[in-house]
């Protein structure tokens, strides 16, 4: 089952483990393009269809969950990783652009709502790391051309950055107040990408400092690579 426990006890047909799953699907089809065969295209997509779009629809036509109309870290993994999906499937998907269409209105929207004025994050540190859904979303629509230039230096993200550095603590854990629990390690693989887009050094050696002491199942190699 694709969901995991939690989620499916609250009866959610459609939550965190598809939007990330999802997000992943996407950059592995675009990446891997010219090295698939029509085939293996064709098969990628009928999955994804049938496990992954299919229950998407269902949460947004009325079914069961818990994200729809709230301003959580749920919004940048899931209806940011289903945009994503559907950029990289493009035309080879016949529902890209309807995924397109009802996700990237929500994006744009928490965007504009999650950081306070000094780029200070809506939930708790820990769960700070969920921006790195927002920085993959931003560089998805980068590479469509939109605000190339300065796609990243928008929404208060680089006072985001800057938040997120004076709230780790050496020898490398974050802020322990509030869910879920008081000695997690900061999430650093997204400030990689950011670094690079924005050309800042300071990050970058953030990234670095502390890119080894991310949990295992945090640390998302291939999006770094």
């Amino acid at each position: 089952e694709l969901e995991d426990i939690s989620h499916l006890k609250s009866g959610d047909v459609c939550s965190l483990r598809r939007g990330l799953l999802a997000a992943a699907l996407g950059m592995v089809y675009d990446w891997l393009y010219g090295l698939l065969t029509r085939a293996e295209r064709d098969e990628i997509i009928r999955g994804f269809d049938d496990r992954f779009a299919r229950q998407f629809k269902a949460a947004l036509s009325g079914g069961p969950c818990r994200w729809k109309n709230k301003e959580t870290n749920f919004i940048p993994c899931i209806y940011g990783g289903f945009n994503i999906a559907g950029l990289a499937f493009a035309g080879d998907y016949d529902q890209s652009d309807w995924l397109i269409r009802h996700t990237a209105p929500r994006m744009e929207k928490y965007l504009d709502r999650f950081l306070g004025p000094e780029g200070e994050f809506n939930e708790t540190v820990q769960y700070a790391g969920s921006v790195g859904g927002v920085v993959y979303y931003l560089n998805a629509q980068r590479s469509t051309g939109r605000d190339a230039s300065n796609v990243f230096l928008q929404h208060r993200i680089p006072d985001f950055c800057r938040w997120y550095m004076h709230m780790t603590f050496p020898p490398g854990r974050v802020a322990g107040f509030g869910d879920p629990g008081p000695d997690m390690p900061p999430v650093v693989d997204y400030l990689a990408t950011f670094a690079a887009g924005t050309q800042d050094p300071v990050l970058q050696w953030f990234y670095l400092q502390y890119s080894e002491r991310m949990l295992p199942t945090h640390r998302r190699l291939s999006r770094e690579l």
